[in-house]
């Protein structure tokens, strides 16, 4: 239990290599307590699918459905079923699956009111809806869901999404208006990983918008967080928001080498 906690907390705030060793150990732990044993295994799942590792993350998560189904514990096996269609979708590319995941969940957690993973299961389908009116309104309804939970890491993620989809629109001093909320909560909270992707986003806003000053603010805290995060993808999104800058400030030979860099 404590490794378990220990892990979630570690996700939160940033340490996701601590938060893969911990969950690891959690669920290797020799006890003969299935429900500790299903949640362990849905917590490395989720270790797994932030630190992009899509297949490992899948096959744990799969091993958790198969003990919560054992238990009857729809809200567990639901929030397995969300690990999945999340590591489908950030990792694997693989879109269908991922939809056909979420909506399990939500099926599920639905069945027994588990607000946190309607949550999650309703953000899962929004990201993966084409209909921007629907996404919208699905965003919401995972905040409601959330707020309702009381969890305001999540809220924090999906006010981001919401932000995306009003982006999408070229709404863009709303988007800096939802964005810069969801900075503020994710800062407050000390939620290190939330925050680096939340200012990601409203960089991309600001220099959209030719505030080039608050962007390289806001870069320049971004810069402190990444390297911790042990995430690929997040490095290369900051020489991405690097490239962006220097482009919007005419420097095109800088531009040109931060974005190799990020392919690379």
């Amino acid at each position: 239990q404590a490794l378990n906690r220990l892990a979630l907390v570690q996700m939160r705030t940033g340490d996701l290599k601590g938060a893969v060793k911990n969950a690891t150990a959690a669920a290797k732990a020799k006890h003969n307590n299935p429900a500790l044993r299903a949640e362990s295994l849905y917590r490395l799942a989720e270790a797994q699918f932030r630190t992009r590792q899509g297949e490992a993350a899948i096959e744990a998560a799969q091993k958790a459905i198969s003990l919560y189904q054992e238990l009857g514990d729809k809200s567990g096996a639901g929030r397995a079923y969300w690990a999945i269609a999340t590591a489908f979708f950030n990792t694997l590319n693989r879109a269908e699956e991922s939809r056909r995941a979420a909506q399990t969940a939500l099926e599920l957690c639905g069945q027994v009111g588990d607000q946190y993973g309607i949550g999650n299961a309703l953000m899962s389908l929004s990201n993966l809806s084409a209909d921007l009116a629907e996404s919208i309104k699905q965003y919401q309804q995972a905040i409601q869901a959330f707020e309702n939970a009381g969890y305001v890491d999540r809220k924090a993620v999906v006010l981001t999404n919401l932000a995306l989809a009003y982006n999408a629109l070229g709404l863009n001093q709303h988007t800096r208006r939802l964005q810069s909320e969801g900075v503020e909560m994710a800062r407050t909270m000390g939620a290190k990983g939330s925050l680096t992707i939340r200012l990601e986003n409203l960089i991309g806003t600001e220099i959209a918008l030719g505030d080039l000053e608050a962007a390289r603010l806001h870069l320049r805290e971004l810069e402190t967080l990444v390297p911790d995060l042990g995430d690929p993808s997040l490095e290369a999104f900051l020489f991405s928001q690097r490239a962006d800058l220097a482009f919007a400030t005419g420097d095109i030979q800088t531009a040109i080498k931060k974005k190799k860099s990020a392919l690379k």
